[in-house]
């Protein structure tokens, strides 16, 4: 985890423009998805479609190769904690 750095804020003709140090920036051209909650903003890379495919397609395969695995004869039952 990065330390706390400092950026600056500037008018822009379309609102409030941002400045990150190079050593917590995205690059440039890179869509962000903005999150306000109080005082605190998020900042994190937008989920393109070809990102949400690529995730859906993990997690199919991943929940394929579970459901293909031997079933255990019996199952224990355990106390409630």
């Amino acid at each position: 985890m990065m330390g706390i750095v400092e950026g600056k804020t500037f008018a822009s003709d379309h609102g409030v423009v941002v400045e990150l140090p190079a050593e917590v920036a995205f690059g440039p051209g890179i869509d962000v998805t903005v999150e306000r909650n109080g005082e605190v903003i998020t900042l994190k890379p937008a989920v393109t479609a070809d990102d949400a495919a690529e995730r859906l397609k993990y997690w199919r395969t991943m929940l394929a190769e579970l459901d293909a695995l031997p079933r255990p004869p019996h199952v224990r039952p355990r106390e409630r904690i």
